[in-house]
């Protein structure tokens, strides 16, 4: 589930569930032009932040939502240099926000999380790598 609220009001502005049939949602941002991204175990989707309303989705692998007893929530979503990049499920994928094309970087992959320097930083257990995109 997903939702806005406006802490000027103290009031739920909306509330939706971006991909039906997905039990769990991972993360979010925004990108540059303000549109609301979003990544489960298995879809990317954007949401218009003004409704809640799904806009597009892309399913980037497969998940057992049947049969899931509960759901390991490894996920992390950036907006950086034009594209969405992603970790899920051991996995970083980038992602084209106009076409949703995807392509699969790197795995497996632990941790990802964009520095300061505007560099990529993977890990993978102890082992520690940058992905630097010109």
């Amino acid at each position: 589930m997903a939702f806005a609220y406006d802490i000027a009001t103290d009031s739920l502005k909306w509330q939706s569930t971006p991909v039906a049939g997905d039990l769990a949602l991972g993360s979010i941002t925004f990108d540059g032009a303000g549109r609301l991204w979003g990544l489960t175990p298995d879809t990317l989707f954007e949401m218009d932040p003004a409704t809640g309303q799904t806009v597009r989705t892309v399913q980037h692998q497969a998940y057992a939502w049947s049969t899931a007893t509960q759901v390991w929530l490894d996920t992390r979503l950036f907006f950086h240099k034009g594209f969405l990049w992603g970790k899920v499920r051991g996995k970083v994928y980038r992602f084209d926000p106009g076409t949703m094309a995807f392509a699969r970087i790197a795995r497996p992959i632990t941790n990802l999380t964009l520095g300061p320097d505007g560099h990529l930083y993977l890990s993978r257990n102890e082992n520690f790598s940058t992905y630097r995109i010109c």
